[in-house]
């Protein structure tokens, strides 16, 4: 009798288990059904302007985003104010990064939204222009920067020049801000920057030396990944972690000086 009785519950509880199982597959199911259906929609939506160049999105408030750039053979482009006769106030996540084609983007008064890795990559950008009158970014010798944050926000690749101070009253260097430079050798950044973005200066193979902020207290993952010709490199004393791979790569890298106490990511060195 007992043991008819545990017989009895293990058939209940395995039934149980099944039951939540086939619940369990059907959420799956559905919610890959509405991120197909998300996704579709979202390709549906979006268009084309006049030209052909730029495929973008409406947005809720009548105005238009651009999601990514499709135009060739032009060298210098500024970027539409208007597209459909609505303002473009915004630019997509990597909507021109890796063109090659590009050597100077203009961005209009109209452009209060830029999302990451926008211009990341670009193989021959020498320099971004920004309208005197847009309310959020500004460019200073044709290098892009937030206002309101005082962030360096994009080095283009291809600039010329070997030597860069990075100007007094930065607060901010954003991640990749110098993704994959090509000329730099010497960079010098001021004590008022008190925060570097991951992957910052990531396989810039050129970078010889760079003097860091006293006030920077992290050194983000990948910062300087691949530096090939960096050959010393001083850490501030406030530094209190080093990121995975930072200096991963830096083959040329023989001295790494400064009285720090961090922890140190894997293979950060």
């Amino acid at each position: 009798m007992e043991r008819q009785k545990k017989k009895n519950i293990l058939f209940v509880s395995y039934n149980k288990f099944l039951y939540m199982m086939r619940l369990c597959i059907l959420a799956v199911g559905i919610m890959m059904i509405c991120v197909i259906f998300i996704d579709t929609k979202a390709a549906e939506e979006s268009r084309y302007d006049e030209s052909g160049n730029y495929q973008y999105v409406m947005n809720q408030d009548n105005t238009v985003t651009i999601i990514r750039y499709v135009g060739q053979g032009k060298n210098e482009l500024k970027i539409p104010e208007t597209i459909a006769g609505k303002n473009v106030t915004a630019i997509a996540d990597s909507t021109f990064a890796s063109n090659e084609e590009l050597g100077s983007i203009t961005i209009p008064a109209s452009i209060i939204s830029i999302g990451r890795r926008a211009f990341c990559e670009i193989l021959n950008l020498k320099r971004i222009n920004v309208s005197v009158d847009n309310p959020v970014y500004a460019e200073i010798d044709g290098v892009l920067f937030e206002k309101k944050t005082r962030k360096l926000m994009v080095y283009p690749r291809a600039k010329a020049g070997s030597d860069y101070t990075v100007p007094e009253g930065i607060e901010s260097i954003d991640e990749e801000a110098f993704y994959k430079n090509e000329n730099l050798k010497n960079i010098i950044i001021p004590d008022t920057v008190k925060m570097i973005g991951a992957r910052a200066f990531y396989h810039s193979q050129d970078l010889e030396s760079i003097t860091l902020p006293a006030g920077l207290t992290s050194i983000e993952e990948y910062t300087f990944y691949e530096c090939g010709k960096l050959q010393n490199i001083e850490i501030p004393r406030n530094v209190t972690k080093i990121g995975d791979y930072a200096f991963s790569k830096c083959g040329s890298l023989y001295q790494v000086m400064g009285s720090f106490k961090a922890d140190i990511g894997e293979e950060a060195f």
